[in-house]
């Protein structure tokens, strides 16, 4: 596995509260609201590249991928 990108955890992170924000009043939502609402996409996004495999080597790659972490991913969000 490659080096850890920390600002990318962050922004997933941060996005992640902006999600729960989408489901609470609290004052001042009007005013991030914007930013809430593409909190969602930049999440999924974030996620999507954590998951996908590094595609230096495409054959080690799809292998990877094919090998079980897709299986495991529709499975977590099938349910």
């Amino acid at each position: 596995m490659g080096k850890k990108i920390y600002s990318l955890y962050l922004l997933k992170c941060i996005c992640a509260f902006f999600v729960v924000g989408i489901h609470f009043p609290f004052y001042g939502k009007g005013l991030l609201l914007p930013l809430i609402v593409v909190a969602v996409p930049v999440f999924f996004i974030i996620s999507g590249y954590f998951v996908c495999p590094s595609m230096d080597n495409k054959e080690k790659s799809l292998s990877k991928l094919g090998g079980g972490r897709l299986a495991k991913l529709l499975k977590l969000s099938l349910y």
